[in-house]
């Protein structure tokens, strides 16, 4: 892990890669191999170089306080956050990076209250249809929640993108035969101070990494190919999981691809 870490972002990898390895990881696909790789999922952005993580912390391992630390080094002030992550001992968290930002996630299973309380602290809605949920810290905390779909359908029934005509013609305009999957799509919302300020769409490519190249565009696709070989240099395979689209505030859509490593 530190490895792979200091080849995608040298000092700022070596110092990410001695920050996590206080947070015990759990799988983010249940695989239970035990392996460091398997809690973590990377992402690559148009136009970004940043370094950009997300680690799934085992609950049942990670010592009190340890998140809270993690979120101290990172610079971030989130007065209350040590005692509130306490109380919710053995809820669901992530912790994320995104080159100078941090990111927070709580999931609704095994206990929902973290997600209400983590929104409330914001100064956030929280979405009944939410799966999970992450505080943004850029600098005002942006409040990002995550509801899944199983098709385009499902999307539209919704309503979650009625609001986002460019993020609708996406969906409509997605490739036939997709793999089934209760998360197929994932529509993110985004509130700053609960109000909406944007989308991302997410499609799921863990079970057809075939079409990454049509979904994720030559420029993203030429780079995760590059990803590619560099996990092969080190005995690591690199699966891409999903594709997405985000309302930034850019001129056009921002594409990311995110992908996770395996041992070969």
């Amino acid at each position: 892990m530190f490895r792979w870490l200091e080849g995608l972002a040298g000092e700022e990898g070596r110092r990410l890669g001695q920050s996590v390895s206080a947070l015990p990881g759990r799988s983010t696909f249940g695989s239970g191999s035990g392996d460091p790789f398997d809690a973590a999922e990377f992402s690559e952005r148009e136009g970004a170089g940043t370094l950009r993580m997300a680690w799934n912390v085992d609950p049942e391992r990670v010592r009190e306080g340890a998140i809270a630390d993690f979120l101290g080094t990172r610079g971030v002030e989130f007065p209350g956050i040590a005692e509130l992550l306490v109380q919710e001992k053995g809820a669901h968290v992530q912790v994320g990076v995104d080159g100078d930002k941090t990111k927070l996630y709580a999931y609704r299973s095994p206990t929902t209250s973290l997600l209400a309380r983590l929104a409330e602290a914001v100064g956030g809605r929280l979405r009944s249809d939410a799966r999970f949920l992450c505080v943004d810290f850029d600098p005002t905390p942006v409040l990002k929640q995550y509801a899944e779909y199983a098709d385009a359908k499902a999307v539209d029934a919704g309503g979650t993108l009625f609001s986002e005509p460019h993020l609708r013609a996406v969906v409509s305009a997605l490739p036939p035969g997709l793999p089934q999957h209760p998360a197929a799509l994932v529509v993110t919302e985004r509130q700053v101070h609960g109000v909406v300020v944007g989308h991302s769409l997410h499609v799921r490519v863990h079970e057809a990494p075939e079409r990454l190249g049509d979904l994720a565009g030559t420029s993203l696709a030429e780079r995760l190919a590059e990803r590619y070989r560099a996990a092969a240099r080190l005995g690591l395979r690199l699966c891409p999981t999903y594709v997405s689209w985000s309302t930034l505030g850019a001129p056009s859509l921002l594409r990311t691809a995110y992908y996770r490593l395996e041992r070969r």
